[in-house]
This record gives structure tokens, sequence and C-alpha cells, in this order.
């Protein structure tokens, strides 16, 4: 099915000796995944069930059961949006790794097969840089705060005030209130180890940093491979890394470039400029007259700024976008992922990253827009009491009671209803939530009635993927949804919390004691004994907190994600293949799989934590949500 000789890297179709054998294997994972997901669906309704390699007999396909006998016309719908979701989502795969795009339908030229994106807005910030996988912005309060990528640590901003960030691939770098500047994520070929001295801005490139000190004369770092660090001399008032090369204006208004020049982008135009940006293979300046003037490489009509006067302007690998005197912003070049179309309204700043870019708003909030894989166009910021990791899509509780959702939303599991709720719970389609007055409000996908909440007041909730289960006001549990597990046949007796997961729960009953139902295998229905104060229940194995504050957990452990670390801890969240849990000192500690960097969990204090299939996400103690591992699910 592959096709040899090709990757993906940064929307360009690369030579696949360029890269590496980590990054092959999870692109080959992540088809392999969607196929087998629309395969097991396409059996469990019987949809073009010809096209399953094997049939649906073959015992390497998934199915998650039978379908449904007499569909309703609500199941045949929901069917119908399942395979359809996940066509358009291994479409994605194949279009974004140029991999039998040949099958794809309407072809990989257009939007129809990119994931929907959105811009965001939220907070006050001063500053915005968008790297290729992630964006950092500093605050209004002089705080960095980064989303998106986080597998090389590249959004864990270091504490502390910063006057500005500089954001690229894999890693950032900021300046901080007293000058001297901090670097964070990957450092490789030493692009994060800054200089120390006091410095006026940075500027993070493809393997390499340069920075402005205090004396106007720059400062760089990292790889020198083609002279990108070899800076002039002489006094500078800005200055650009790109790739393998380096721009800067003077203090004479005239640029200098130095480093790599194979497509020209050293070859700066005579004549003053007020900024200048350098991106992939080529560099643009803003001129003294406002107008845009590029230079380099002129793939994708990078050259093409429109006319104009400008304020500033920021070049990437695929496409440029500039910030007209009246704050609208106009961009050129590369548009598959929408990354040209910028939102309308006055802004201050915009940075482009590789496939996304982002603007500060005039007032002070941030949109985002293009590709939007990893969130790395969704912004964070407000505060907030509560958050659930669903399959695809996550929902917090903001400190006004509301609910917000973000993540996947091909079937409204985004859509949560306006009102003041007490609890949410994320599964798999869907999510259900606990109003003010008791009551439970589910949204997202209808099949097999997920969503069809039992009447009376409840005190708990846990949505899996295709069912839910509640704590009435009685103490009692209540199901609903699919139970061709028997994840409906919930015990009798009196429970104080439950979990579920994909068709599994578990519930500590008023006694301590835990009890689990729904399918069994690999001993994930085998509770230890003893008392428990709280449960997290996960795929394929679940963790329970015991009344001494330690973990213990049961089920599979192929990733050691039974092997809990010793010590109290309060809280517990179960992934698919790891698990974290907040120690009695508020921090994070994480266990198991860490293909994805589930295990990185970032320093500081949390009051809660929900983990998803392969990342988790806690809610730090200034109510600020923060996430690591492979947020794309």
């Amino acid at each position: 099915m592959l096709v040899a000789g090709l990757a993906w890297a940064g929307g360009v179709a690369v030579d696949q000796e360029a890269v590496s054998s980590e990054e092959i294997a999870v692109r080959d994972q992540l088809i392999a995944n969607q196929e087998n997901l629309l395969n097991a669906y396409r059996c469990r309704f019987g949809a073009d069930t010809h096209i399953v390699p094997g049939g649906c007999g073959d015992p390497d396909t998934v199915s998650p059961g039978a379908a449904p006998e007499n569909p309703s016309q609500q199941d045949i719908d929901a069917r119908d949006r399942l395979i359809q979701n996940q066509e358009a989502l291994l479409n994605t795969y194949r279009c974004r790794f140029d991999i039998d795009t040949h099958i794809v339908s309407g072809g990989c030229g257009g939007n129809d097969t990119a994931p929907e994106q959105e811009p965001t807005t939220q907070n006050a910030f001063t500053v915005v840089s968008a790297g290729d996988r992630h964006t950092c912005g500093v605050k209004a309060d002089s705080t960095i705060a980064c989303w998106g990528a986080n597998d090389v640590g590249q959004s864990d901003a270091p504490e502390g005030a910063f006057t500005s960030v500089s954001a690229d691939e894999g890693y950032s770098c900021g300046v901080r209130a007293n000058g001297t500047i901090a670097c964070w994520g990957n450092n490789r070929s030493g692009r994060a180890d800054a200089p120390g001295g006091a410095f006026t801005s940075v500027s993070a490139g493809g393997d390499h940093s340069c920075g402005i000190r205090a004396d106007g004369t720059i400062a760089c770092w990292g790889w020198n491979g083609q002279g990108q660090l070899d800076a002039p001399g002489g006094a500078f008032t800005s200055v650009s890394a790109g790739l393998i090369h380096t721009c800067g204006v003077r203090a004479d208004g005239t640029i200098a470039c130095w480093g790599d020049n194979r497509s020209g982008q050293l070859d700066a135009p005579g004549g003053a400029f007020t900024s200048v940006s350098a991106g992939g293979d080529l560099s643009c300046g803003v001129r003294a007259d406002g107008s845009i003037a590029c230079w380099g490489s002129n793939d994708l009509g990078l050259f093409d700024a429109p006319g104009g006067a400008f304020t500033s302007v920021s070049a990437s690998y695929g496409h440029s976008c500039a910030v007209r005197v009246d704050g609208t912003i106009a961009c050129w070049g590369d548009n598959y992922w929408g990354q040209l179309d910028a939102p309308s309204g006055a802004f201050t700043s915009v940075s482009v990253g590789d496939i996304h870019s982002c603007g500060i708003r005039d007032d002070s909030t941030i949109a985002c827009w293009g590709f939007n894989g990893l969130g790395r166009a969704d912004v964070p910021g407000g505060a907030f009491t509560a958050v659930s990791v669903g399959g695809s899509h996550t929902c917090r509780i903001r400190v006004d009671s509301t609910i917000a959702c973000w993540g996947a939303n091909g079937l409204g599991q985004l859509d949560a209803p306006g009102g003041a709720f007490t609890a949410v719970s994320a599964g798999g389609t869907h999510s259900c939530g606990i109003r003010d007055d008791g009551t439970i409000a589910c949204w997202g996908a209808n099949g097999l009635g997920r969503l069809d909440a039992p009447g009376g007041a409840f005190t708990a909730i846990a949505a899996g993927s295709d069912h839910s289960c509640g704590i009435r006001d009685d103490s009692t549990i209540a199901c609903l949804g699919d139970n061709y597990w028997g994840q409906l046949d919930a015990p009798g007796g009196a429970f104080t919390a439950v979990s579920a997961r994909s068709g599994r729960t578990c519930g500590i009953r008023d006694d301590g004691t835990i009890a689990c139902w729904g399918p069994k295998g690999v001993g994930r229905l085998d509770a230890p004994g003893g008392t428990f104060t709280a449960i997290s229940t996960g795929s394929w194995h679940s963790c329970g907190v015991r009344v001494d504050g330690t973990i213990t957990c049961w089920g599979l452990n192929n990733d050691g994600q039974l092997d809990a670390p010793g010590g109290p801890f309060t809280a517990i969240a179960v992934g698919n293949d790891h698990s974290c849990g907040i120690r009695a000192d508020d921090t994070i500690a994480c266990w198991g799989a860490n293909d994805f960097g589930q295990l990185d969990a970032p320093g500081g204090a949390f009051t809660a934590i929900a983990a998803g299939h392969r990342h988790t996400c806690g809610i730090k103690a200034d109510n600020i949500i923060t996430c690591w591992g492979d947020i794309r699910r």
C-alpha cells in the first residue's frame, strides 16, 4: 500500500531518506490504525464489507461487535456518519503523507479532506510566534503560554516574566524580563544553548538561533554548517533566523543576510527597510515606504506579495503573511490547509508557522488559522475547574460553570448545551454533563441510545465509548447506551465514584471496595481487594488510589501501565496504555508507554487530571489547562 520513496514534512513531499525511521513508523501506524477502525465500522454495520481485506471474519480485523438488530433510521444515520468521518480522517493521513493519494475522493488539492479548523481567540497577549507544530505567545501578565505539539517539550514554557518569544521546529526561545534568554524543547545541534548576557530580542530558526544583544550586536548559536551563525559586526535593530540562513536590519535600515544562499535568500535588495523575516529558502522585508520585497525561492508564489503599505511581514516555508497599515492581514503562497484564509478585523502583528498562522488582534486576543492538527491553532486560556478527555475530543467546565469542548466534532461532540454544570465526562463520540439541578444532558453521536439520559438527579457521571453510567442522588448507578458487552448491567448497592472507558465501567462502593462490569479479558474486571478513594478506567487496564494514597492497577501490562510508582497520590487518570497521577505534593507522575510523550508531564502543581487515548490533560493551580502526549486524539 505504501508508496516508496516519499514522506511528508511540513506540507512538502520529501525524499524518504531525509525522514527518520521513527517518523516513518509513526506515519504507518497512524494510517494502519485508521484503516483498522474504518474496517471495524464497515464490519459492524455491514457497509462495503467486500473491500475489507480478508472479509469480516478475518481475526486480524478489529470489530466492535454485531450491528444492532432492526436498526432505526437514527442508527443508520450514525453508521453513515461514522464511516464518512473515518474515511475523511484516513484521507487526511493519505494526503499528509502522500500515500495512495490516487484513491482520495477529489484528490489532495482541495480542503475537503482537511480537518476542520476554526480561528480561536482567548485572553490578552502581547506577542505571538507560530512554529511548525506549536505556537507560543507572551500574555499580558508577561508569562508565556504554548499550545500544539509537545512531543519534545517545545510547549513546556518556563515560568517567569518574558518580553518576547520565538517558536520554530521542535523548540522555542524567549527573552526574560531581565534580558537573559531561555530556550526549551529539542536541543538538536545546541540551538537551545543560548549564551549569557542581556538581549533585546531573539529569533529561533531551523537548527540555529540568533538574538540582538543590549549593545545592538548579534549573537547566534546552534548549527553552523552554512555559516548561518557568522553574523556581521555592527548594530542591528532586528534579526530573523530562517531554516539555514539569517537576515537582520542594520541601524541604517539596510539588510544584511548570511548563511545558505542556494536559492538567493541572502541577496537582499538595497534601500531602507523597517523589518525583515527569514523563511525556509526565502526572505521578505518591509521597505521604508511600507511596500514588501521578497527574495530567494519563489516556489508556490512566495514572491507574490500584494501591493499597498504594510507594517510587518512574516515569511515561512510555503506561505507568508503581512499586516497592512489598516490592521488587516494579507497572505500569499500555498493555501492547501487554509493558511492564507486570515480572518477579518484589525491586527497588530502576525506570525507564520509551517502550515498555520496566528495574529494578535487589536483587542490583544489571538486568532489562528490553517491546519489545526495537534491543536496548534487552538489558543488556550481562561480558567477552568474540571477537564475530561475523550476519544477524539476534550471538554472542560469554565469557572462560570459553562462547558467548553475542543477536538473532533464530526458527530457534534463539541456542541455542549448552554447552562450551568457541576460535572462533565467526554466519551468516544459523545459527552455527558450534570447540570446544576442534578439532571444529565448528553450531546454528540446518539446511535445506540448514548444520549438517552435517564431522568432524576445525579451526583457523578462517566462516559465510555458507546455508553455512560452515572450515580444517582440515592447512590445507585444507572447506565445508558450500548449493552452489547453488558456494560449497562451495573450491580446494585450504593456507590461513591464511577469511571467508564470503552465498554467497561468500574465503581467504588460505599464501603470502599471496587466493582467492575462489561467485557472480560486480560484481567480488566479483576479489581483487587481493599478500600479505595479514587478510580480511573482505561481501555485495557484500570487503577485506583487506596485509602493510604498508594496506587494499585490491574489488567493488561504490556507497556508497564500497571507499574505505578510508590508514594501517596490524591488522584489518578488512566489512558489507553499509560497512567498518570497527582502526588500528595500536587506534582504529576506518569508511567507506561511513552511513544507519544504521554509520560512527559510538565512540572508545577495540579488540582485535577484526565487521560485520553495517548495523552493527558491537567488543571494547574492557576486553573489553566495544559496537555501533553499525542494531542491529536
